[in-house]
């Protein structure tokens, strides 16, 4: 019994992760080049790892924005070097480079990119209901046991 707990009670941490996901492999995968399933399976993919870029480049970068204000121009220069000017831009180009496919994606296949956006950020977002469907038995969440019980005393049960 208390195993079935843990599992429902665990459980919770994939349906809100799916959920959480489907945003940004939709957004992911406008900007993915290649067809519909292309699309969309880059957008999947890109879900995975784009974190793990995110944080090598990001602290990288929040360190060198931080240094800015604390070392003079040839202390970070000394400190960065050439590296401080090409993390800055290669950030910048990526995020044109996606911006770029996502308006010629757009431009060129509105509708596979729209679809494969959709479809990509949709199903993530079922996989997760589906996974809290199981996890309450098909009850719902306490607050919406609370919300239908609430409905039943104001308006009686129909």
């Amino acid at each position: 019994m208390k195993i079935k707990n843990i599992f429902r009670n665990a459980s919770i941490i994939p349906e809100y992760l799916a959920k959480a996901a489907s945003v940004p492999a939709g957004l992911l995968a406008l900007g993915s080049e290649g067809g519909l399933v292309g699309k969309m399976i880059s957008g999947y993919q890109k879900l995975y790892t784009l974190p793990m870029e995110l944080f090598r480049n990001g602290s990288n970068l929040a360190q060198m924005a931080e240094d800015t204000d604390i070392l003079t121009a040839r202390e970070f220069f000394a400190k960065y070097g050439e590296n401080a000017a090409h993390s800055t831009v290669n950030s910048i180009k990526g995020l044109a480079d996606y911006a770029g496919q996502t308006i010629d994606n757009l431009s060129t296949q509105p509708i596979s990119t729209v679809a494969a956006a959709g479809i990509a950020g949709l199903t993530l977002y079922v996989l997760g209901d589906l996974i809290g469907f199981c996890r309450t038995k098909g009850q719902g969440s306490a607050l919406t046991r609370a919300k239908r019980s609430l409905g039943n005393k104001i308006w009686g049960a129909q």
